[in-house]
């Protein structure tokens, strides 16, 4: 059984690093483990792993992963994969089995093209901006608990880019979200510069705006630090859209009341692809999914999600402390 609140019970809350719009406090491991597994980007670089289309005519929701490696790949929640018919975004987390082949579930995040632009699908230095893909969670979780598989809500996901891109005033003509990163490319690479991973940082709450919005925990303070120049772009791609030329910096106890949330949220186990049990959150406003194998939490997304509701249950209290100090 997945226990979450014990994990970020050994966590401590550092002092948060701040840019323009948004903050970053984060969350210290006390003994963190090496990973065990390699990510996505390293295994591609590597050609360890490959990634088609399922078929010559192809899949939208689905996408064919083939490991040759040694080692499990790490495949993020969110992370973009460019190229073939049309660009996609993970649906779930997944750790790929050494010596596999998997099928994945994605969702396209390019409406408007479906024509071969290569045979293999590249790593991208972006996920899918934190919005949508609160948005894209909570889609997956309803699917997962209707026992309809890990599929989103397709139609929504592209209305969803479709917005942000009016709400950006910039129409791209196929639909794109690699479009919206290019758009904002200034900006972006402005955030991208203003954090960096603090020595034993496993994960982090975000704020945007001066209101806590989500949290990031990884398995190994190596692979978050890896993946932390792409976290930090699908916040800012959000921070962009809010006026002004900075926000002022939330209390750190904003930060703390969102653990506590996290902690308390009901927590449900669905088989996965590949490696482990994927795992979804449900609290009040919030919403998360992240992966539990080995023994081991490899990876926790948590997004405030208001569309959400009021569907959650009474939690435990964990007395959590102010910043450089252990939860207890």
């Amino acid at each position: 059984m997945a226990a979450i609140g014990p994990v970020l019970e050994r966590l401590a809350l550092a002092a948060p690093q701040h840019f323009r719009h948004l903050a970053v406090f984060p969350l210290l491991s006390p003994a963190p483990p090496a990973p065990f597994y390699l990510t996505l980007d390293e295994a591609l670089a590597e050609g360890q792993v490959q990634v088609t289309e399922v078929s010559k005519g192809g899949r939208v929701p689905e996408l064919r992963l083939v490991n040759r490696g040694e080692r499990p790949v790490l495949l993020l929640d969110g992370e973009e994969l460019v190229g073939a018919k049309q660009n996609r975004v993970l649906n779930l987390t997944l750790l790929a089995p050494a010596r596999s082949e998997i099928v994945i579930p994605v969702s396209c995040v390019e409406q408007g093209r479906w024509s071969e632009t290569s045979a293999l699908f590249d790593a991208s230095p972006r996920v899918h901006y934190a919005a949508g893909r609160a948005a894209k969670v909570a889609s997956v979780s309803a699917c997962l608990a209707e026992g309809r598989g890990a599929a989103s809500d397709q139609s929504e996901v592209w209305a969803n880019i479709a917005g942000k891109a009016a709400r950006m005033r910039f129409h791209p003509e196929t639909g794109a979200m690699a479009d919206l990163y290019r758009h904002a490319e200034q900006d972006v690479e402005a955030y991208g510069k203003a954090f960096s991973a603090a020595a034993g940082q496993a994960g982090a709450v975000f704020a945007l705006g001066g209101r806590v919005v989500g949290l990031e925990l990884l398995f190994s303070p190596d692979t978050f630090a890896k993946l932390l120049p792409k976290l930090i772009q699908s916040y800012a791609l959000d921070a962009v859209e809010i006026p002004g030329d900075h926000a002022p910096l939330p209390p750190t106890d904003s930060a703390v009341s969102f653990l506590r949330q996290v902690a308390a949220a009901e927590v449900r186990e669905f088989p996965t692809v590949g490696l482990g049990t994927t795992l979804r959150l449900q609290a009040s406003s919030t919403v998360g999914g992240g992966l539990w194998a080995e023994e081991a939490l490899i990876h926790l997304a948590v997004f405030r999600h208001e569309e959400q509701g009021s569907r959650t249950r009474p939690g435990m209290s964990l007395g959590m402390q102010r910043a450089s100090r252990r939860f207890r």
